[in-house]
């Protein structure tokens, strides 16, 4: 992991890293997973923050920052249980990612609801959550903007794997050879006992 961080940024310092470069190397799924996971820690945050305090810049307590991580664990958890929502190709895999966030949204404010106050967190979160992005829509407009490029960075990744197994399957149905005969025992006599 240490390495493959060592040539991202020697990478971004050559200035060869681009988007696809990183869906091409494999780390989009870990981007992927970080970038839902910061997204909902954020959304959590200020939605716990909007509650708590009307104005002003408010103080972060220590259950602040436990919502904050049980929300990026929600998201987290969420966008795992998703499954296959999100990466699909063409159209429909567009129109199944729309459905995969609003899935990933409302189950991920369901997670972090009952991660942060057990029973009154599960009501209310997925609420709460819906009143953040109502009252500040901009924060709307970037969560689906997030889940936009994790539908791409999905969609880097399931194709690198459908070409490494459609290459599988390619080689599994090509018809074996007879391996070539062996003139093993031509050179070498078969032994025999020797009786003294």
């Amino acid at each position: 992991m240490l390495s493959s961080a060592r040539s991202l940024f020697r990478m971004a310092r050559n200035g060869s890293l681009t988007p696809f470069r990183i869906i091409v190397d494999g780390q989009c799924v870990w981007l992927a997973h970080g970038a839902v996971f910061g997204f909902s820690a954020v959304a959590g945050l200020l939605t716990a923050l909007r509650l708590k305090h009307s104005g002003g810049f408010p103080d972060v307590g220590a259950f602040d920052l436990w919502v904050t991580m049980a929300c990026g664990l929600g998201g987290l958890s969420a966008l795992v249980l998703a499954g296959n929502k999100m990466g699909g190709k063409g159209i429909r895999g567009l129109v199944r990612a729309f459905y995969g966030a609003l899935w990933i949204t409302c189950v991920g404010a369901i997670i972090a609801g009952t991660l942060a106050l057990p029973l009154y967190g599960t009501m209310f979160a997925p609420l709460m959550l819906g009143i953040t992005f109502v009252g500040s829509p901009e924060l709307a407009l970037l969560w689906f903007a997030n889940f936009l490029a994790i539908h791409v960075l999905m969609w880097g990744y399931r194709s690198k794997q459908d070409r490494f197994f459609e290459r599988i399957k390619e080689a599994a149905a090509e018809p074996r050879r007879a391996a070539p005969k062996s003139d093993v025992p031509a050179k070498f006599p078969p032994l025999t006992p020797v009786n003294p």
